[in-house]
């Protein structure tokens, strides 16, 4: 069965001297905007969308010219596209939430200074289909919530607010600050107990949500259970939505809706038995390893361990590297092309890494991990060549 996979990726918009700026309207207003770059939580942000083809090679090329689409829009307004943090102390965002109603809504409960530090981070969203039955979805759905560390491999937030003493900022503020008080909307969930379980999260989700809101006053009839998650995994009508990743190099994104895509496939296909290690009875080695002909998940606890060495370690973990080793392992029997995940086949550095070791031979660090505004600026500028780079790499596939 195939199933079809789309992409969201979001961007701050940065000038050449790599300061963020405001001018995500001109952006989306542009004349050469097919409808595929939208606005976001703030005016320094746009998000690319693109329509799914029937494989990966489809919707890939969608996606890359929709992104050098962009690419020509801001290449004429003299801007360039940041997929990462807005990385400096002395940022001006300009939010979007005074025009939208849900964005005024979201900020009465979260209040202003968790509501503001959503419009600093990007991310990578990952739209899968579901497949055709309950039992196929509930398995799509656990074993994608397995696959949550992923995120270590798609980092490109060592630095926030100047400063660089975590290894992804994005999931440490999103999971730990920003929905610290709201575990159904924005943290990484329980394992469900089976189909019908995934929903009725998701509905107390909303209800809950509702009844904050009503507490003080403020209420949005557009919510339902498909848009009160905001956390790392979302049941949507159609698909199964991973939300974990910072934005990142288009390869990085490749390799990631590939790696998704493939062991989505291979559920359906081969219906593997899926043992959750609740008790702890198995070993990171037996984790997406199919030698003993089942599907072994890790515990919710295993999870959150990985979440944890994640922010903080990253790859520099090796019981995270040997996990994420494992899921990739498997990705690569069933993926369309395997050139696609070739990104991940190094689990031991990310491109916060590279970000990292290039702020360490610029000497724009001082000695406590604080970067200035000018460091900040050139660690920008830094990832938008990165970033442009890698696009006309990936162009080979295409």
């Amino acid at each position: 069965m195939a199933l079809k996979v789309g992409l969201e990726m979001e961007f701050h918009l940065i000038d050449s001297s790599g300061n963020i700026v405001n001018d995500a309207d001109l952006v989306v207003s542009s004349p050469d905007n097919d409808g595929n770059i939208i606005p976001e939580l703030s005016r320094s942000m746009v998000e690319v969308i693109a329509k799914p083809g029937d494989n990966l090679k489809d919707t890939f090329s969608n996606f890359y010219s929709a992104l050098n689409r962009l690419e020509g829009i801001v290449g004429k307004m003299g801007l360039r596209v940041l997929p990462s943090s807005t990385i400096g102390r002395n940022v001006n965002v300009v939010s979007n939430d005074s025009r939208r109603q849900r964005g005024q809504w979201k900020r009465a409960i979260l209040g202003d200074f968790k509501r503001d530090l959503e419009h600093h981070i990007c991310g990578t969203h990952v739209h899968i289909d579901k497949p055709l039955t309950d039992i196929q979805i509930y398995n799509q759905y656990v074993t994608f919530l397995a696959m949550d560390p992923l995120f270590s491999l798609m980092s490109s937030t060592p630095f926030f607010n100047g400063e660089n003493t975590k290894k992804d900022y994005r999931v440490e503020l999103y999971r730990n600050v920003v929905f610290s008080d709201f575990p159904l909307q924005g943290k990484l969930p329980g394992y469900p107990l089976n189909f019908s379980d995934i929903l009725e999260v998701q509905k107390k989700s909303c209800s809950d949500w509702h009844l904050l809101g009503k507490s003080i006053g403020v209420d949005d009839p557009v919510s339902n259970e498909y848009n009160t998650v905001w956390g790392p995994l979302r049941l949507s009508p159609k698909t199964i939505e991973s939300r974990s990743s910072d934005v990142t190099l288009f390869s990085r994104v490749m390799a990631l809706a590939s790696v998704y895509k493939s062991i989505a496939e291979f559920l359906v296909e081969k219906n593997p038995e899926i043992v959750i290690d609740f008790l702890g009875e198995y070993g990171v080695s037996d984790y997406f390893n199919m030698s003993r002909g089942k599907l072994i998940l890790p515990s919710r606890d295993f999870l959150l361990y990985c979440q944890e060495v994640g922010i903080h370690e990253s790859l520099q973990n090796e019981v995270l590297r040997k996990y994420l080793s494992n899921i990739v392992d498997l990705s690569k029997q069933y993926v369309e092309n395997v050139s696609y995940i070739e990104p991940f086949f190094d689990t031991t550095k990310n491109f916060s890494d590279e970000i990292i070791l290039f702020a360490k031979v610029m000497d724009l660090e001082s000695g406590t991990s604080l970067i200035d505004d000018n460091a900040a600026c050139m660690v920008r500028n830094y990832i938008a060549n990165r970033y442009k780079d890698d696009l006309k790499s990936v162009g080979r596939f295409f």
